[in-house]
């Protein structure tokens, strides 16, 4: 449902010719957003959309400006009424359960796949920051590229950053993703003496964590994923698979994947952190789209509140 506002409130029986067209300009937007922004298909085709907008049009040429506020958006009923996550309903053994529940699921479905990340610290956070906005397999060729080109990580700074963009180009973001890991390598060789990170693994892991994130270009999700894939830390990395599938089981109601990291691993147990990352990531990229899920097909279904309150 979508709200509007005028510069004056507008008062009458719904057939008023106003109201019609704020109701016409609701629905466009309705059709819109139901197919481009939650991905699932609306029941009033994209083809309505022209008509709706032009019979909208009249607000202007009739009631002067008309204002769109923010679309509202339904939310859960956490405990006590306050609006949440919809498994903060459950109290703390049940929510374990269901919690449990789900990581079974998945570890069932996919049996924690590693995803093709190296299992060296610096060779996993030059792949990672490689394979952002990048798909798996264009991600793991140009790495390929780039450990053919030079005997080792410390000769990377010596060449210019066009040496390293050319080689980055087919992966998109060349220029950023250059500039960044040129100078994530300049500095650990500052730190260290040399292009390594094996000391990572000695030291705790919040300190690893912050050391990480110190670095040019490295985010809370790239450390963790080092931390995680690499020096086996029980942390819970949040990248856009698993954002998008806690939201839809209901865990968390944030909009963006980076502010849910210790919402979501208060949620799921140390010993299960890595293999709920990677069959999210798993299940992200096979069943759990960002358009087009295929819920039919999903292992997690009967927990999910997209399935139970969005498909129909």
């Amino acid at each position: 449902m979508v709200g509007f506002k005028r510069k004056t409130t507008l008062l009458g029986e719904q057939d008023r010719p106003e109201n019609i067209a704020l109701y016409s300009l609701s629905r466009a937007y309705e059709c819109y957003e139901g197919r481009a922004i939650h991905g699932i298909r609306s029941r009033a085709s994209l083809r309505e959309v022209p008509p709706l907008l032009e019979s909208a049009g009249c607000i202007h040429r009739l009631f002067g400006p008309v204002t769109m506020q923010r679309p509202m958006t339904i939310k859960s009923q956490g405990r006590g009424g306050s609006i949440g996550p919809s498994i903060l309903k459950l109290s703390k053994r049940p929510r374990g359960q269901l919690v449990r529940r789900v990581c079974e699921a998945l570890e069932a479905r996919y049996r924690s796949p590693r995803h093709g990340n190296p299992r060296k610290p610096i060779d996993d956070l030059i792949y990672i920051i490689l394979s952002n906005k990048t798909g798996p397999n264009m991600a793991g060729s140009v790495y390929a590229a780039l450990k053919s080109r030079f005997e080792s990580w410390d000769e990377v700074p010596r060449h210019r950053n066009s040496v390293l963009e050319r080689i980055l180009r087919p992966a998109g973001l060349s220029r950023i993703k250059s500039a960044q890991i040129r100078a994530a390598l300049k500095q650990t060789r500052s730190d260290f003496g040399s292009c390594c990170l094996r000391r990572l693994a000695k030291l705790p892991t919040n300190d690893a964590e912050s050391y990480l994130t110190s670095l040019p270009g490295v985010s809370d999700k790239v450390a963790k994923c080092v931390l995680m894939y690499t020096c086996g830390a029980q942390v819970l990395p949040i990248d856009a698979h698993v954002h998008r599938i806690a939201r839809r089981l209901g865990w968390t109601i944030r909009k963006r994947a980076d502010q849910c990291h210790s919402e979501l691993e208060s949620l799921v147990p140390h010993q299960r952190r890595y293999a709920f990352h990677v069959n999210c990531v798993a299940h992200g990229r096979l069943i759990c789209r960002p358009s087009n899920p295929d819920c039919r097909a999903c292992c997690i279904k009967k927990y999910c509140d997209y399935n139970k309150h969005v498909v129909k």
